[in-house]
């Protein structure tokens, strides 16, 4: 019977929540604005990961905060610094991630999405999916620049994007299946 096997499956997993003896939920629908995240990045912060992350040869992250859920899920935005050894220098990666607020995993099979940054004139819809390496999915060397010896103010400055101040990443998710 049901109740059997919930009471089989409580006694594997005595931490479970209380919610779980509920019974099968409904199915929610997303709602079909989706959500919009908009993170202005302070081109100081990213000066400074592209610094450390040629110094220390490491991954650096600048992250926005998290979007309000939407299927289940925070989304956010990243800014990754990657030093690439075989060209021997930075690239600086915009990425999309999701998480779940408390802390479980969920399988996410792909998302509709538009992903923007203007100071470069990438605007890119598309659905997505993830890699098996993990949640982050997004652009690596989104501007085209191999940074070799830690921030270049003129290959930046000859790419036409702001020495100062901020600029905008988008996000919009409608969409998760």
């Amino acid at each position: 019977s049901e109740a059997q096997l919930l009471a089989h499956v409580k006694s594997y997993i005595p931490s479970a929540p209380s919610s779980w003896s509920c019974g099968p939920r409904q199915v929610v629908q997303v709602p079909s604005e989706g959500i919009q995240l908009t993170w202005q990045v302070p081109v100081s912060e990213l000066k400074a990961a592209v610094m450390r992350s040629h110094e220390t040869k490491r991954v650096q992250y600048i992250s926005s905060n998290a979007s309000p859920p939407l299927a289940g899920l925070d989304w956010r935005l990243e800014v990754q610094c990657r030093y690439d050894v075989e060209a021997t220098g930075v690239q600086i990666g915009i990425y999309r991630a999701a998480s779940s607020p408390s802390g479980f995993k969920q399988a996410i099979l792909s998302y509709d999405n538009r992903l923007q940054v203007p100071c470069c004139q990438f605007d890119r819809a598309s659905t997505s999916a993830p890699h098996a390496g993990g949640e982050r999915w997004g652009r690596p060397n989104l501007f085209g620049l191999t940074m070799c010896s830690g921030w270049d103010e003129a290959a930046w400055v000859a790419k036409g994007l702001p020495t100062d101040g901020e600029f905008s990443v988008v996000l919009n998710v409608t969409k998760v299946h």
